[in-house]
């Protein structure tokens, strides 16, 4: 579908990437589950804490993906 539309199917899977990788909630990212339980159980910070953290990590996503369309389209990557 990407290519039909003129997209380079690299970009849909690094946004697919880049977009999925929140932690809103603690089974949503397991590389976060795994290092909230190693940091001692939770004991050296709270998930409330993460999920503003979660919540940065996401705007700068989105500002950081619409930055690159016009280099995407510059480089041929998009139509």
């Amino acid at each position: 579908v990407a290519l039909q539309v003129g997209i380079n199917p690299w970009i849909m899977a690094f946004m697919s990437y880049v977009a999925i990788n929140v932690w809103f909630v603690m089974y949503q990212n397991i590389q976060y589950a795994t290092s909230y339980y190693l940091s001692a159980n939770g004991e050296m910070v709270a998930h409330k804490q993460m999920v503003k953290l979660s919540i940065a990590y996401v705007i700068v996503t989105i500002i950081g993906l619409c930055v690159s369309v016009p280099v995407w389209q510059m480089t041929g990557m998009i139509r």
